[in-house]
């Protein structure tokens, strides 16, 4: 996971939320990585490009850090960040089949029977009373046949 984003679940667990202090406990978080200076510098210049070519940037620390190591380790970069997710999809390092999000993530979980699709929508709507947000290409479309595999 990325410093940044250890931090915004750290701040968020600080104010009161319990999912955070949760998802801190997890003990396959492991510690978050140290970026070298170079992906300092990389992390820098996609958060530039994440913010429109304002300078200073404006925010996307935590998605411009997980950018720089799912390529750094050739994982996959989970992101809501509609921004984020459309900026990483075209970097070669990843390109949109090591790129996802939450509905994507939920369908996973679905086809796996992990979870059911009612759990998915469940889910979907806490992010929601939480100010957590899906994509917008989801917008509207959040009921169980969304979450159901196509078979």
């Amino acid at each position: 996971m990325a410093p940044a984003v250890l931090d915004e679940i750290g701040a968020a667990a600080d104010e009161g939320e319990a999912h955070c202090t949760q998802i801190l406990a997890e003990s396959w978080l492991g510690d978050p990585p140290e970026l070298t200076r170079d992906e300092r510098r990389l992390v820098n210049n996609l958060r530039i490009a994440l913010s429109d070519g304002r300078r200073p940037p404006q925010g996307h620390r935590g998605e411009a850090q997980s950018i720089v190591l799912a390529e750094k380790h050739d994982g996959m970069l989970a992101t809501d960040d509609n921004a984020a997710y459309q900026f990483a999809t075209r970097r070669p390092g990843l390109g949109p089949s090591r790129v996802i999000d939450t509905v994507e993530i939920l369908r996973s979980a679905v086809e796996q029977d992990i979870i059911t699709a009612q759990d998915a929508v469940d889910i979907a709507d806490d992010m929601a009373t939480a100010d957590r947000w899906l994509r917008p290409v989801h917008a509207g479309k959040i009921r169980v046949d969304y979450f159901e595999p196509d078979f």
